[in-house]
């Protein structure tokens, strides 16, 4: 029986001295390997969309806190020209109230259609000096709920942040062909 437990007591000091030569010659084989660190950066049109989105919120935010809907931001989708690409146009109520008006006078004229068509189109871009007094209200009642509202200065912080953000990745990306390498 003695015969016996020597022989598994060397079985098993065999096996774990193996082991630890084993183990050994793994961590020798692995030193001599290089490690190799992958370094990941955010893609650009992530950064853009987060952007993106940042402006989305900021419209939708001023729209909840201001009741006058001549103040608020009116955004739709609508397609490039000759293209498939879509985006998201945001315009102030009043200059989309305005415009139209000043198409609508001038299409309702007495001259020939091409004339009236091209009158309404070049005054409904041109706007009237009710469209400016109207951007100038609108920037202090942004300015003014951005120092009342903490929840609409958060979200313009985001906002300024992501643009920040995008436009830094932008500059990275491109270098001196980025338009905001000037900027910064």
């Amino acid at each position: 029986m003695n015969k016996y437990y020597t022989v598994v007591i060397l079985f098993l000091g065999f096996l774990l001295v193996s082991e630890a030569k084993a183990i050994e010659q793994d961590i020798v084989k692995y030193e001599k390997v290089d490690l190799i660190e992958v370094m990941g950066q955010k893609p650009l049109a992530r950064f853009r969309d987060e952007y993106n989105d940042a402006r989305l919120a900021v419209f939708e935010t001023f729209n909840n806190y201001v009741e006058d809907t001549d103040m608020h931001y009116i955004c739709a989708r609508e397609r490039l020209i000759n293209s498939r690409i879509h985006h998201t146009i945001c315009q102030n109520a009043f200059d989309i109230r305005i415009k139209e008006e000043l198409f609508r006078r001038e299409i309702n004229n007495s001259w020939g259609l091409l004339s009236r068509l091209n009158r309404a189109q070049t005054s409904s871009f041109l706007g009237t000096q009710e469209m400016e007094l109207l951007k100038q209200k609108k920037s202090e009642l942004i300015k003014n709920l951005a120092a009342e509202n903490e929840a609409f200065k958060a979200v313009l912080t985001e906002l300024t942040i992501a643009k920040s953000n995008y436009e830094l990745a932008h500059a990275e990306t491109y270098g001196s062909w980025s338009n905001f390498t000037e900027e910064l």
